[in-house]
């Protein structure tokens, strides 16, 4: 689903972007939720997950360190040759050059293969002198793009003297300057500038340089025949090569049958909650920013480039030219800050997306530069940015702007700019009340400022009510009683910034002209209009978007029909338009069982490209592929994490006063305990009883696939592998022994007088032999795979000499107890996102899902305080090295104190019918859960002639 990054919610049954501890039964799909605290500075917030976790990785961001300064500059405009199509591999030129080398391209391709001919001279194009060139991001990155399409550059230009540097930089294009810039750096100085070449006309190998940096491009001609096929692509196409996962070129022609096994329920992506609505709509759509399928890093969508200021909080965006929605209306910059601005950061539109843009307290803002650029004004450097910007689908303006309150004119829009000033701004108003109470010597301010903004949240809602009941007297008198409670509150704070005084004006000036507008009966669009928008009832006409595909057809609770969306924006390396496939159709079935039987007796494609294959079913579909036609990927590691936590709050949070549970408390507080239980834990019989051996270790909180993983230590690298001598030795050595011999250690009189306990506490408790090592594991019923986890941990444990009585519970009551630390051990789970930012509600000491000790945010210990600063420092650079540095030091921090106890998962399994082309390379992603499919879809297709052009029905 696409909640990727809202506040902390607790869910039934999930697949985010967001990190969340989920409960839902094997392959469960929708979910209800319950908003809850917001976590400062959080990208994708993690939250509480009842399935084996689902999400979506961020990549790499190759976003440059310095922020550039500009350069653009225009080629010939392109002249069209004639298309030529053929289903040969072009091979994708190298990545980057090492300085003063000579380009070339690569070799490694799936179909007969022609290597692009290099231009002969190949010297950098000026004078290197004492400049040189230190790091590059080019877009785009590939190597490939379309015939009038633009290359442009972050160069990171080094001063290598002890002397300033003032010299004429030069952009080249086949060694013949295009342009040239002024470079000024100080000795040793490196600086971020930005180049740019549009237009370039010429078909076939081309290079581009600047001083000792060169690269090799091939220019592509889009292949279109509307005798074919209709079709229309943008001068600056996006080309997808192998390194996207094109492995074949491929054919156009046919229909791909996919299933889910719940309906959506909606098609606006901001208004859904459910993976069954995004499973559909997500296709219709497309991103400013993309993520590589294959290796998760981050590279251009609707965005062909960007650069960042020198300060770091401006981001400019240059969108691809050319570019139209689905109905052929063009796709411009007024689109990207309409979904920006008026959709996601609008207070009418409750959706998971807002608080992703929040940094700092303040909310990024976007403005429109022309048609084509436009830019990100941030309250402070931010690198997530990057990750929550790639997950945004970008609406059509022309369509829904009329859906939204603050843009059509009347007495709802005042109502919504002043009701959206006010929210938007309410944390930053309650810390200033909050503050001059204590200024004024309240102890306690909270209640008194629960008090003021509860009686202006009630005026907001009488006039709200006034305005739906169109009744001018009752309009004019709430709006007066808004107006003086705002007015007030600014009397009542006069060491309110001029921001937030300016705030206040806003809405009461808003506030004064509604009477009027009610007067003459212009009331505009209600609240909530958006929302109720694109419903699953909606004539499918009306679905507009940037994507693959487009709905043609929605039979309720049987199929959604999606139709070849013909402007779409991208081509393969031949020219050919993508999506190959004419027509995309989601089966529903009742569930998961029925998704399987289908799939097995050919009614369907693929199993599944939204869901993980349960392990369990694994051994038979390899069984049966051979005889059945069936192609079977084991797709790596999936995101997501399963761990135990021990509550380490028993007493302090869950019980105070009480001598047992404070007893329990130091047992898991201390860290040899903690280590001796992970040590316990036989993970390899484990991963083949309950993943049927398709598993793998886990003891990081950041998932594998992520590019901030630490993998040092190479991929099976676990420092609590099994050992049960050590786990024992560890246990011996901290007093908890096994004092009657039968068979349960105790914990002796000597563990709790090295705890703190005194003789007095010691003799209230039951005597030694009776207080043996026992507590009680809780994970959610009706989980397979979660029972049959805890069912060995319990066995494990018991080898050991401690005791765990398993108790499954009802998932909800599972989260009350974890948030209240009314538990003694708990089983869930985390979806992953690649990003370890998105977990900073879980790993901040004041973070809302710090369940194993939330006293930690009056009382951290020292390697707590680490981790916030950590986490703060990772977000504040745009260089990856750097931010990897401290996230790799975050979790040798997590490693070393062990506040999880982390087990193991298992791997992305898929299964196909074996004529679908280019799916070798599937795998889990962080943003669809387990969706290998979503990164693929527009560049799967047919070897088999005749699914290519078999008549399509309905």
């Amino acid at each position: 689903m696409v909640q990727r990054r809202g506040p902390v919610l607790l869910v039934l049954c999930v697949a985010s972007i967001a990190l969340l501890v989920t409960g839902c039964g094997n392959g469960a799909k929708t979910s209800s939720q319950t908003p809850a605290t917001n976590t400062q500075q959080s990208s994708n917030q993690n939250q509480t997950q009842q399935q084996n976790p689902p999400t979506q990785p961020p990549a790499q961001n190759t976003t440059p360190s310095t922020p550039p300064t500009s350069q653009t500059t225009t080629a010939t405009p392109p002249t069209q040759q004639p298309a030529a199509t053929n289903n040969t591999q072009s091979n994708p030129p190298q990545n980057t050059q090492q300085p003063g080398t000579s380009p070339q391209t690569g070799t490694n391709s799936t179909n007969t293969s022609s290597t692009p001919s290099v231009p002969a001279t190949t010297t950098p194009p000026v004078e290197l002198g004492p400049l040189k060139v230190a790091a590059v991001q080019s877009f785009p990155e590939n190597g490939y793009l379309a015939l009038g399409g633009s290359i442009a550059l972050n160069a990171t230009i080094e001063n290598t003297t002890d002397q300033p540097v003032s010299q004429k930089v030069a952009l080249s294009l086949n060694n013949n300057p295009i342009s040239a810039q002024d470079v000024q750096l100080a000795p040793h100085e490196q600086k971020i500038y930005y180049f740019e070449v549009k237009n370039i006309s010429k078909i076939g190998p081309q290079i581009v340089g600047v001083l000792d940096w060169v690269r090799s491009l091939e220019v592509v001609e889009p292949a279109l025949d509307p005798s074919v096929r209709a079709g229309q692509v943008p001068a600056d196409a996006r080309v997808v090569s192998q390194t996207e996962g094109i492995d074949e070129t491929g054919i156009p022609g046919g229909e791909v049958i996919t299933s889910e096994f719940s309906p959506p329920k909606t098609f606006n992506p901001y208004a859904s909650q459910e993976t069954s609505s995004s499973a559909v709509f997500m296709r219709m759509h497309s991103f400013l920013l993309e993520e590589n399928p294959v290796n998760f890093k981050l590279e251009p969508g609707l965005a062909r480039s960007w650069e960042i200021s020198p300060d770091g909080l401006v981001i400019t965006f240059h969108l691809r030219e050319g570019v139209k929605f689905s109905d052929g209306t063009p796709f411009t910059a007024d689109d990207v800050v309409f979904t920006l601005n008026d959709v996601i950061m609008n207070c009418d539109i409750p959706n998971n997306f807002t608080d992703s843009y929040i940094v700092n307290g303040k909310h990024v803002r976007y403005e429109k530069i022309d048609d084509n650029t436009f830019k990100a004004i941030l309250p402070a450097v931010y690198r997530p940015f990057f990750d929550v910007i790639k997950n945004d689908p970008i609406l059509p303006k022309h369509l829904l702007q009329r859906k939204v309150a603050r843009d059509v004119a009347g007495a709802w829009q005042n109502y919504s700019l002043a009701q959206c000033g006010f929210s938007d701004n309410r944390q930053a108003f309650r810390d200033t009340f909050a503050d001059q109470l204590r200024k004024s010597g309240a102890s306690d301010p909270t209640q008194q400022v629960d008090d003021r903004f509860k009686l202006i949240g009630t005026k907001f809602s009488a006039l709200s009510e006034a305005i739906k009941g169109q009744n001018v007297a009752d309009i004019k008198g709430a709006a007066l009683e808004l107006t003086t409670a705002l007015q007030a509150l600014k009397s009542d704070l006069p060491s309110l910034t001029a921001d937030l005084q300016a705030v206040i004006d806003e809405a009461v000036s808003q506030l004064s002209g509604i009477e009027a507008l009610a007067q003459a009966g212009t009331w505009g669009v209600s609240p909530g209009s958006f929302s109720d928008s694109w419903t699953v009832a909606a004539n499918p006409s009306e679905f507009v978007g940037l994507g693959p595909y487009v709905i043609k057809r929605y039979d309720v609770e049987q199929q959604v029909i999606l139709d070849r969306n013909p402007y779409y924006w991208k081509v393969d390396t031949n020219g050919v338009q993508l999506p190959y496939f004419e027509r995309y159709v989601v089966l529903i079935f009742k569930d998961i069982n029925t998704e399987l039987a289908k799939f097995t007796t050919g009614e369907t494609d693929v199993y599944d490209l939204d869901n993980p294959l349960r392990p369990q079913d694994w051994p038979q579909i390899k069984k049966e592929a051979d005889a059945k036609g069936w192609e079977t990927i084991n797709g790596g590691p999936v995101f997501g994490t399963l761990w135990v936590a021990l509550n380490q709050d028993a007493e302090v949070r869950g019980a105070p006063g009480n001598l047992s549970r404070r007893t329990l408390q130091e047992v898991f507080r201390d860290l040899k305990f903690r280590e001796a239980f992970a040590f316990s834990v036989d993970k390899q019989t484990l991963i083949q009883n309950v993943f049927s051996g398709i598993g793998f270790s886990q003891w990081s909180p950041v998932s594998v696939p992520s590019p901030f993983f630490d993998n040092s230590n190479g991929p099976d690298y676990d420092p609590y592998a099994f050992d049960p001598d050590k786990s024992k030795a560890l246990l011996d050595s901290i007093g908890l022994k096994d004092t009657d011999g039968d068979g349960v250690r105790n914990i002796t009189n000597e563990f709790l007088k090295n705890h703190g306990f005194s003789d007095a506490d010691i003799a209230k408790l039951p005597a030694e032999n009776d207080r043996e090592l026992e507590f009680v594991l809780a994970t959610n019923q009706a989980n397979d795979i979660r029972d049959r986890v805890s069912q060995g941990l319990v066995y494990d444990a018991q080898q050991v000499g401690i005791r765990i009585n398993y108790k499954p519970s009802d998932f909800n009551a599972l989260v009350t107890d974890l948030l209240g630390s009314k538990y003694d051990a708990i089983l869930l789970g985390l979806t992953g996102d690649s990003d370890p930012n998105s977990a900073v509600n879980i790993w901040k000491t004041r973070g809302h899902l710090h369940a194993w000790r939330y006293s930690a945010a009056d009382n951290p210990q020292d390697w707590e305080k680490q981790v916030d600063q950590l986490l703060d420092e990772g977000v504040a650079t745009y260089d990856f090295d750097k931010a990897k540095g401290y996230y790799v030091e975050f979790q040798h921090l997590v490693r070393d104190n062990l506040p999880l106890i982390y087990l193991m998962n298992q791997r992305f399994l898929y299964a196909s019918k074996k004529g679908l082309a280019n799916n070798k390379r599937f795998q889990a992603n962080a943003y669809f859960g387990y969706d290998g499919g979503r990164g693929f879809d527009d560049i799967l297709w047919w070897r088999d002639e005749a699914r290519r052009t078999e008549t399509l029905k309905n």
